[in-house]
């Protein structure tokens, strides 16, 4: 069944861009989605692929507390095209599966799908505008030798093993050039959908977060001069900052007299939210409640499953999460293991013990994802 939303879908080669641009698109008002991420849940110990995966490969990709090994896999697959070409096949079904249930649950006015492999997959099928990043391939290799911490050879073999760019390029509805500003692909971001949704017939999408009638806004609710002034004379950085972080958090306005008051970053991997950071005109204790409830309906809307805030984090943002519904518990008793990784992530250490509320448990643990009806966020 066709979607009552526009579904975007983001590829690209290694190191192109395509989470920036991702990340981008959601803090435009869109629903994100990282089939990368959902790959990675397929393998997880009782996920949809892992016992195929096992029977496929052999125990020997298993560690000592049952999980599989991405790297022992890796190591398999990564040189013989059929036996990747089998882990596929029992991996990119499901993370279809999963990723038309999350569209199911749906509550943005757009959704924009990020896979490497969109278009192989078949996820493309699902999507109504295919956008590429792109950069040219010396820059590629600069950034998977600079940010990824690869050797020369490694980031050549990469590159080489993967299908030229050209191929995807000459499939693109949109192609977004990454290799300028952060600011510049803002913009080629903000431009493209503009045309996207206007050619879809529904011109009013990008505005509804205005009726939501809670404190947390969408950046596309908030002028953009009036966003960049606020940066300007409360952030103490440069503006080129403000559009950097767009492309790595996720971000939310407190408005108070239709002007910015406070803009909260915060990070949404692998379905969890964490607040990173809160650039305030006035204390933070003051609006604490408003600040962790606008963030937990911002969260919902990007279909987190949980909410970590670590002690040290909380201390230095002055927030009141027991006021919200947080609980305090060691991080090692999150069970499932996308939440594990992700407490460890934020406090850096298992033991430790971190403010945490869950808001639903995660869609791939349900023995039939087409049964999971449609939910809102009342």
């Amino acid at each position: 069944m066709k979607n009552p939303f526009r579904v975007i879908g983001i590829t690209g080669n290694i190191a192109t861009g395509k989470s920036v641009v991702r990340r981008m698109l959601a803090n435009s008002g869109g629903l994100g989605i990282d089939a990368d991420v959902l790959a990675h849940r397929m393998l997880y110990p009782n996920g949809p692929a892992y016992q195929a995966v096992i029977e496929a490969f052999g125990e020997s990709i298993l560690l000592s507390d049952g999980q599989i090994s991405r790297p022992k896999l890796g190591d398999i697959v990564f040189n013989d095209e059929e036996k990747l070409a089998l882990l596929e096949s029992l991996i990119h079904p499901a993370v279809t599966q999963s990723i038309q249930a999350r569209l199911k649950r749906n509550t943005c006015p757009f959704a924009a799908i990020e896979a490497i492999k969109l278009i192989e997959a078949g996820i493309s099928s699902i999507c109504d505008s295919l956008w590429v990043s792109h950069i040219p391939p010396d820059l590629q290799f600069t950034r998977l030798i600079e940010t990824r911490g690869m050797t020369e050879d490694d980031a050549r073999i990469r590159i080489e093993s993967q299908p030229p760019q050209s191929i995807k390029l000459n499939l693109a509805d949109v192609i977004i050039h990454t290799d300028g500003t952060f600011h510049s692909t803002w913009q080629q971001v903000q431009d493209a959908l503009n045309d996207t949704i206007t050619l879809s017939g529904q011109t009013e999408t990008l505005h509804l977060n205005k009726t939501r009638g809670w404190a947390g806004h969408t950046l596309q609710c908030v002028a953009k001069d009036s966003l960049e002034t606020f940066w300007q004379e409360h952030a103490e950085e440069d503006l080129s900052r403000l559009y950097q972080r767009l492309g790595f958090l996720m971000a939310f306005v407190i408005i108070e007299d239709k002007c910015p008051k406070a803009i909260t970053f915060w990070e949404n991997w692998n379905f969890t939210g964490a607040i990173k950071e809160i650039i305030s005109i006035d204390p933070v204790d003051e609006d604490s409640q408003m600040i962790l409830e606008s963030f937990e309906k911002h969260a919902r809307c990007q279909q987190s499953e949980i909410l970590l805030l670590s002690e040290a984090k909380r201390q230095k943002l002055n927030l009141q999460p027991e006021t919200s519904g947080y609980e305090l518990i060691a991080a090692d008793q999150l069970t499932y293991p996308a939440w594990q990784q992700a407490a460890n992530r934020v406090t850096g250490h298992q033991e430790e013990q971190l403010w945490v509320k869950v808001l639903s448990q995660p869609i791939e643990t349900h023995h039939d994802f087409g049964s999971i009806e449609t939910q809102t966020n009342d």
